[in-house]
């Protein structure tokens, strides 16, 4: 939201640079959008690490219980 509201105060509603011509609202939402999907990776990434190292203990203590 607070995007939103920067985007909508700050920046214009069309920038042209050169002969192409961006929307300012498109550029907010698609970058929000790779940054959600960029820490979703990262966090699914941090899982599967902590997920990893958990197996590899539990594999290497003879008296720990088993996890089918």
């Amino acid at each position: 939201m607070f995007h939103a509201v920067c985007t909508w105060l700050l920046i214009p509603v069309n920038i042209t640079i050169g002969d192409h011509q961006i929307l300012a609202y498109m550029t907010i939402v698609g970058l929000d959008s790779a940054i959600i999907l960029w820490g979703t990776s990262l966090a699914v990434w941090f899982l599967g690490e902590n997920l990893q190292s958990t197996a590899v203990i539990q594999q290497s203590s003879p008296d720990a219980p088993r996890i089918r």
